[in-house]
């Protein structure tokens, strides 16, 4: 491992800053290597395999004052890329029976690369189908189209390609606080600017397949809704929605920026609580997770482990509080 940084201090100490880069590389790592099948025995499992990181983080933090008002900002940022550099015996392919749902690990790629056909739209008439790769004999209008990476004129388990990278890239997160007189206040942000998150399940299948329903479906095609987001609702054993194992058409970014926490007080001055016995007095309104923007807001939580998204996760409660701290 490699590492090169910088910590920096400027205006009397108002400013300082801190960056790092960094470059990973752990090799032998366990992995099971295919044998063939005429030995008898399940693939062994060796120290074989290599894995490479490569980052940056960095942060500052602003602390000054005008006149009575104190303030002060604080911003930290980061970013990883991994990839696989060796893998003796070649992909490994996940089906998807188990988590992570569909997935790959590849030379040059992530660790469990979301792995699955490219969707490039939706069918809109029957002459469009009939000229399309065939797909399957109950493909139609309002069905979701793949491509054919290979070219032979069909889609099935050949045209699967990387369609997704699991791990959060631009992780960040904030703090802002200020008091002026007898008031403080403060915030904390935080978020991720992009990540591959694959939903599956119920949330994708809607009254066809599970036993609850989603409004965001309800935006799904029909002749009269052609620029739908979700294709048409089929029969469970017709749908073409995953077909062969995942499509890109449900690979979605799961990035999000959320006001994780929010408080702000008021410290009654000294000289009128003295008499009551009180040495401090701090009355306070405080929220947490108090609002979330994200493109999966109202499908699935932001913070959700993308190994594992079928909707088997409750969302984060928003809580509004009022009180007062008291000294003695």
């Amino acid at each position: 491992q490699t590492n090169g940084g910088v910590d920096v201090e400027l205006f009397d100490s108002k400013l300082t800053f801190t960056g790092d880069l960094y470059n990973k590389r752990t090799t032998g790592i366990l992995i099971a290597v295919p044998v063939s099948t005429l030995i008898g025995y399940s693939a062994p499992t060796q120290n074989a395999g290599a894995v490479q990181n490569t980052g940056w983080e960095t942060a500052f933090n602003w602390r000054s004052n005008v006149r009575t008002f104190n303030y002060s900002i604080g911003f930290n940022i980061a970013n990883n890329k991994n990839r696989i550099t060796s893998l003796p015996g070649g992909d490994q392919i996940n089906p998807g029976n188990g988590a992570p749902s569909p997935s790959i690990r590849r030379v040059g790629y992530p660790i469990d690369a979301i792995f699955g056909i490219e969707a490039v739209g939706i069918f809109q008439t029957p002459e469009e189908v009939a000229a399309w790769a065939k797909q399957n004999a109950k493909t139609a209008p309002g069905d979701l189209k793949y491509k054919d990476q290979n070219g032979d004129g069909k889609i099935d388990a050949l045209d699967r390609v990387v369609i997704g990278d699991r791990f959060p890239h631009y992780t960040w997160g904030s703090n802002m606080s200020a008091s002026w007189k007898n008031f403080d206040g403060s915030m904390l942000f935080q978020g991720v600017g992009k990540q591959d998150v694959f939903i599956d399940g119920a949330l994708i299948e809607g009254p066809t397949w599970e036993n609850f329903f989603g409004t965001y479906l309800l935006d799904y095609w029909r002749p009269d809704n052609p620029n739908a987001k979700w294709p048409r609702f089929t029969f469970r054993s017709d749908h073409n929605q995953n077909a062969p194992g995942s499509n890109s058409w449900y690979v979605r970014n799961g990035r999000y920026v959320s006001l994780k926490n929010f408080n702000i007080g008021y410290t009654i001055p000294s000289r009128l609580i003295a008499r009551g016995g009180l040495s401090s007095a701090r009355f306070y309104f405080a929220g947490n997770n108090v609002y979330t923007w994200s493109p999966l807001k109202g499908i699935l939580p932001p913070e959700v482990n993308p190994n594992s998204t079928r909707g088997t996760y409750y969302f984060q409660t928003r809580n509004w509080s009022i009180g007062t701290s008291l000294g003695f």
